[in-house]
């Protein structure tokens, strides 16, 4: 996926995870959980906006800002190993030779699980890893996949002689080539309900706040 549709796909599916939460959360507070399990979001739910709550609106914008900014940081980096690419021209990287192939480290797991880590410290890392996730979930849609596990899972060559590309070796999905007209369309899709989904939790979060006033 090109640069410009990972930030817009990368921050509508960010909306579209909030929102769903978001939605879920209020329902669960306000009804009865049919589940444990369900109980306990609610309870980390009502934990979470009780902490926000608490915070003064300077600290919530600064921290929005920031986990914002790093969120789209986030949707770009696993390209950070491509000289062309939009994050390195932002950076100036271009000239650093990686010891690895594109789409291999920059486009597994342990990245994602080494900032979740490190995040207990530096919360907004949480924010660049959830960015980096997107990313590599659309990555993972198109043609030649990714490999999550990598190096244990492996890539394959794909192609006639001239026109070779390196695929998933247990890639099925083929949802859109790079760069094409099926790319452009999920990104309006993805933006289309991220709008939507958005909307519906907002309202859904100002008619919970009004009945309890």
């Amino acid at each position: 996926m090109l640069g410009r549709h990972h930030v817009e796909s990368g921050v509508a599916l960010g909306v579209i995870g909030a929102g769903v939460a978001t939605i879920a959360g209020v329902r669960l507070l306000t009804g009865q959980p049919a589940s444990g399990l369900g109980a306990a979001y609610a309870q980390w739910f009502s934990h979470v906006l009780d902490g926000v709550a608490a915070m003064s609106w300077g600290a919530r914008l600064r921290g929005l800002a920031v986990g914002v900014v790093a969120f789209i940081v986030g949707t770009l980096l696993p390209d950070i190993d491509v000289p062309t690419s939009s994050i390195c021209k932002i950076l100036h990287t271009g000239l650093i030779r990686w010891p690895f192939p594109h789409r291999t480290l920059t486009h597994s797991i342990w990245p994602i699980l080494v900032l979740l880590f490190f995040s207990t410290w530096l919360p907004w890392l949480a924010w660049l890893a959830a960015g980096m996730f997107t990313h590599i979930l659309l990555d993972s849609l198109s043609t030649s996949g990714v490999c999550w596990l990598w190096p244990l899972t492996r890539y394959r060559k794909s192609g006639r002689m001239g026109h070779r590309k390196r695929v998933n070796q247990r890639h099925r999905v083929h949802l859109y080539k790079v760069g094409g007209s099926v790319e452009a369309a999920l990104n309006r899709v993805l933006v289309l309900g991220a709008i939507v989904i958005g909307v519906v939790a907002v309202v859904t979060l100002l008619a919970n706040h009004a009945a309890l006033a």
